[in-house]
């Protein structure tokens, strides 16, 4: 399962776009893409665990176990 992340590493990412971006600041190309890219994997993490808490749900929801592994086995409950 995928970890969200901490409410540190999003202030921490949030503290890096405030020096990237306040007037006067001078930040190199490899920074911002440094920065870029931290940001899709965080974003990532989320959408990740999104989409893992709403499969757990629906196999629930169908009481069946996480064992299936192609769409095409789950059946909706008659």
């Amino acid at each position: 399962m995928a970890e969200m992340p901490s409410v540190r590493e999003i202030a921490a990412l949030t503290a890096r776009l405030r020096d990237l971006t306040r007037p006067g600041a001078v930040a190199d190309d490899a920074a911002r893409t440094e920065f870029l890219a931290d940001k899709e994997a965080l974003l990532a993490r989320i959408v990740a665990d999104q989409d893992e808490q709403e499969r757990a749900e629906q196999l629930a929801i169908w009481h069946v176990d996480d064992t299936t592994t192609e769409a095409g086995d789950y059946r909706e409950p008659t």
